[in-house]
Parts: structure tokens; sequence; C-alpha cells
């Protein structure tokens, strides 16, 4: 794995919720609950609430999708093994890609790290091609810049703004 730094402190993370079967927005709450309830894990911020229309895969439902920021020393590997385990709590079955899902908890930005892993790539490899992660992270950080595209959200979301549906489907979290 190739990583651009290791650190023992606390990073600032970026993680996108979504699903399209179920209470959704019951189900992305108790995950958001679950995130944090880690030892030394801290929400910095969560985005609005959008519907959106899925990309790829069979025909399927509206989603509704979200990003939130939290503070944590738990590195990014156990991270993402503890996303999938969140997510299988809640339903998630991987039986056809781009499928619909209960939940997906998909880490798109550790800090400033850059990683390339046959398990994990951050930033997440496909999060400038997705209207669904740009505009909730722009309700938090508006001006971040992608570490290896060196676009602005800003630039992102206007490349896509034309081309995939999102609606704004609350404005806050219960």
């Amino acid at each position: 794995m190739k990583t651009s730094h290791q650190s023992s402190m606390q990073a600032h993370i970026f993680i996108a919720l979504g699903g399209n079967m179920g209470n959704m927005l019951h189900t992305l709450t108790m995950a958001r609950a679950d995130i944090v309830a880690h030892h030394g894990c801290q929400l910095l911020a969560s985005s609005r609430l959008y519907t959106t229309a899925p990309i790829g895969g069979p025909e399927q439902g509206d989603y509704l999708n979200g990003v939130i920021q939290i503070k944590t020393s738990e590195q990014p590997m156990p991270l993402l093994q503890r996303l999938l385990e969140i997510e299988r709590t809640y339903g998630r079955e991987r039986l056809v890609h781009w499928g619909a899902r209960t939940l997906d908890l998909d880490l798109i930005a550790y800090d400033d790290q850059m990683i390339t892993s046959e398990r994990l790539t951050l930033p997440h490899p496909r999060m400038h091609e997705r209207l669904f992660v740009l505009e909730p992270l722009h309700d938090i950080v508006p001006h971040w810049i992608h570490p290896t595209k060196h676009l602005s959200l800003q630039a992102m979301r206007k490349k896509l703004r034309h081309q995939q549906r999102i609606e704004l489907a609350q404005a806050q979290w219960p």
C-alpha cells in the first residue's frame, strides 16, 4: 500500500452515506451514530440530505445521500473495515454491482492522505464523478480542493449539475 503519510494524530475524515431501501432516513441517522460511537471519534459536521437518482446499475429507486466529517485517530484501513461492518449491520448485501442497497458508506477523504491499495483508494477514485458526494461535501467544506485532480468542489459540481439529478430532501438530520 502506498500512502502519502501516516499519523497517530487525529485526522479529519469525510464519509458519504447513502441508501435506497427501507427507511433510509432512519438508517442513515443510526449509521451516523454508529460511526461516531467509536472511542475517540468525534462528529464535526453533517451535510444536508439529498435525494438523488441512481447512477449505473439496474433500474432502482432514488437514493438518500449525505456526507459527514469526523475526527479520529483511527487509521484508514481499520476505519474502512468498521464502515463495512456497519453496512452489514444494516443489511447491506453486495449481490449486484451498483444495485439497490440499505446502506452505502464510502470513505471519501482522510485528511490529505493519498492511498492506493487493493482495498482502498483515497481520495475516493470516483468522487469527482458523483454529484451525490460533491453537493453534500460542499455543504461542509465549500472551498475544498481535490488533492489529486486539483479542482475545486465548485468546478466539479458545475460539470455534473446538468448530467445528474439531485434535490434537497432535508436541511437537517433528525
